[in-house]
Formats: structure tokens, C-alpha cells, sequence
């Protein structure tokens, strides 16, 4: 039974909505962008967290139906955003079109709700973005979730043989998705840990400390910081018995069930998380 329940918490965490990456002669163009007029400051880049998925939303026709934490740290930080980020991407779909992702390619094809319209790996995307966008000052990263989930699915120990190995392919495709923002950008990159949905159970807390691990282990060395949003939401959390959905942070959807995406409140907690990190370091 612990089993069956996991997978279904699994089964409802970062595979709804789930979005590709892709690219046009000239993204920045694109009808479904809010920066078509004004210089982007800030870009954002990860997966359905970044992206702003609600599962309650069924049916959506545009992106603006979505809205992330960084539409919240764009509006506190008086940014433009340019929120790229691809629901169901994984570090290694990020990375190539040859990489395992949990949907976003699929999804790209046939609902084309992105909050930018590109057809390419996320990574290539950026590097092409950054190079051509000389004002942008603030790139946020989160990745690297669902390449745990993928393995978690998959597997019937639910991927605790397979840790290490997810987790050293992990790093290598954090190094290189770093190494190339570095290549052609020099301002702030941050990148955005991930939180719990139940830090009382040692099966919801697997991914996100595996993962913001390895960010924190990265990140130093190509001079990125790391938002500690997986701290953040246990201080949150610690008079609601560790549970993020009752402390608010979370989406409850439509029949009650806790889900792994961000409330409002929990979207103003991970851009605020975010706006001290860059605060701390000085920035």
C-alpha cells in the first residue's frame, strides 16, 4: 500500500502540464511573450515549478493562465522576466533533445503553451538568448527533479540503488548547463533549490535533498548561488507538522489532494527566498 501511494504522489508531481523546449528564428518575438517591448532583465529557467503549473487548470489556452515565482521576483525586483522555463524537463532533456524528459517534447507538440515559444533544448535556447540580450542581470536555474522522479518511476526500489548514478549524470549535465551560461554570461545566476511536500516523510524529502545537494556542490565553482527554498519551507512548514500543503504553500486541487506545485504564498516565499539569497551574497 506504501507503494502504490507513493507512485501516486509521484505520478501528480512535476508530469501535469508538462511543456517543451523549443526555438524560432526569433523567440523573442513570439505573440505569447510579455517581453516583445521592453529589454528582458531577468530569465528564468527550469521546469513546472519555475513555469507556474496548477493542476486545477484543465484545458488551458494560453500561457499567461500560469504563473511561476518568477513572475512574483520580477515584480519585486522591478524586472522584466522572460520566463523559459519547460514543465517536465530534466537536466539531461535540458542539456540535448536526445535527453530523457517526463513529457515536455510530447506536450510541446500539441498545446503550445509555453510562456515562449522555442523548439530547441532550454540550454540552447539560453546561450542564444543570453548572447543576444546584453541587459539581462539576473538567470535563475531549477532542474534537475524530475530526473529523479524518471528514475523513481521506473524502477522498483524507487531508485535507491540508482541514486548515485542519477546524481553523478546529474551533475555532469549541471556542470555543462553552467559551464555554457558562463560562456556567455556574467551576471548573477542563481539556482533554485526545490522544497518538500511532506518534510515528515522520508520518501518526499528523497529527490529534493538529493538534488539541491548537487546544486550546492556546483554552483560555487561558475560563481552561482543557491536559493535555499527546501529550508525555507520547512521553517514554513514546522508548525503544520512539516506538511506544505497545510501551511499553505502548496496546491490542494480539486479534490483535496495535496499536489508538489506552489501556491500564491508559496510562490511569494520562493521569490523572496530568492531575493535574500542575492541579498546575502552581495549582489
Amino acid at each position: 500500500m506504501a507503494g502504490a501511494t507513493r507512485r501516486r504522489r509521484i505520478s501528480r508531481l512535476l508530469t501535469g502540464a508538462v511543456t517543451g523546449a523549443a526555438l524560432v528564428v526569433a523567440p523573442w518575438t513570439s505573440a505569447t511573450s510579455s517581453y516583445a517591448t521592453a529589454a528582458p532583465e531577468y530569465l528564468a529557467l527550469g521546469d513546472s515549478i519555475a513555469y507556474g503549473h496548477d493542476p486545477r487548470i484543465q484545458g488551458a489556452t494560453t500561457e499567461k493562465q500560469f504563473i511561476g515565482f518568477p513572475e512574483e521576483l520580477s515584480v519585486a525586483r522591478g524586472n522584466t522576466v522572460v520566463n523559459a522555463s519547460c514543465p517536465g524537463d530534466t537536466a539531461a532533456g535540458f542539456v540535448s533533445a536526445e535527453g530523457k524528459d517526463i513529457g515536455c517534447r510530447e506536450f510541446r507538440e500539441y498545446y503550445k503553451i509555453l510562456h515562449v515559444d522555442y523548439h530547441v533544448p532550454q540550454l540552447e535556447f539560453a546561450t542564444e538568448f543570453l548572447r543576444t540580450h546584453p541587459t539581462t542581470e539576473l538567470v535563475t536555474i531549477q532542474i534537475g527533479l524530475n530526473d529523479v522522479y524518471e528514475c523513481i518511476t521506473r524502477t522498483p526500489d524507487y531508485c535507491v540503488a540508482e541514486i548515485d548514478s542519477v546524481m553523478a549524470q546529474y551533475r555532469t549535465n549541471l556542470t555543462t548547463i553552467l559551464d555554457r551560461v558562463r560562456a556567455v554570461y556574467g551576471g548573477r545566476i542563481v539556482l533554485v533549490g526545490y522544497h518538500a511536500q511532506y518534510y515528515q516523510i522520508a520518501s518526499t524529502t528523497f529527490a529534493p535533498v538529493h538534488v539541491n545537494t548537487v546544486m550546492a556542490e556546483v554552483g560555487p565553482t561558475f560563481g552561482a548561488i543557491l536559493a535555499d527554498t527546501y529550508g525555507a519551507f520547512a521553517a514554513h512548514t514546522a508548525n503544520f507538522g512539516g506538511d506544505s500543503c497545510k501551511a499553505g504553500l502548496l496546491i490542494v486541487d480539486s479534490k483535496g489532494v495535496c499536489d508538489f506545485h506552489l501556491s500564491p504564498a508559496g510562490r511569494a516565499l520562493a521569490a523572496q527566498t530568492i531575493a535574500d539569497a542575492i541579498e546575502r551574497a552581495g549582489r
